[in-house]
């Protein structure tokens, strides 16, 4: 093959890279957004739960676990299947351990890690007092990274194919 097909092959291959980068990126983001809104949905689920129910965390977590959806369901799970370490260690370090992986932004993620510190260890007034103000801290952030989605998508994509477009140029 001669040396332009071989650069023109090359460069095609840049560009395919910068557009898969892109769209990672955006597949990232899209899944941030929809985690954001399950944990807000989990987070009144869990909040209506423990304002009715009158049982232990056990079951608390395994009835919020039934009516989630995507990652906080994953979510929910991961802690409930770990409850049976309730008493050798405390249901925050559990809470913690479940929410390691989470698909969260950092700022998302530092608040609900919060939650597990609230939950078991005060009365019902103060665990509910908590949960609401969390849920409105955690509704901001998704509300924020809602409306910021389109222009961070466009910036998302376009950085990663814009780079590999420019390598593209320098190679041939």
């Amino acid at each position: 093959m001669s040396n332009s097909i071989l650069k023109l092959l090359g460069a095609l291959m840049l560009l395919a890279a910068g557009v898969y980068a892109g769209t990672v990126n955006l597949k990232r983001e899209k899944r941030e957004l929809e985690s954001m809104r399950d944990f807000c949905a989990a987070l009144e689920i869990l909040r209506g739960e423990l304002a009715t129910r009158s049982c232990g965390l056990p079951e608390l977590m395994g009835a919020v676990r039934l009516k989630s959806h995507g990652d906080a369901e994953t979510f929910f799970a991961a802690l409930s299947a770990s409850m049976y370490l309730l008493g050798e260690e405390e249901f925050s370090t559990i809470w913690t351990r479940a929410a390691k992986e989470l698909p969260l932004p950092v700022a998302f993620r530092v608040i609900w890690d919060g939650i597990g510190l609230s939950l078991g260890r005060f009365d019902l007034g103060m665990q509910l007092s908590a949960l609401e103000h969390t849920a409105e801290e955690l509704r901001s952030i998704a509300e924020k990274a809602e409306r910021s989605y389109p222009d961070r998508s466009r910036i998302s994509f376009a950085l990663p194919a814009a780079a590999a477009a420019l390598l593209a140029i320098l190679l041939i």
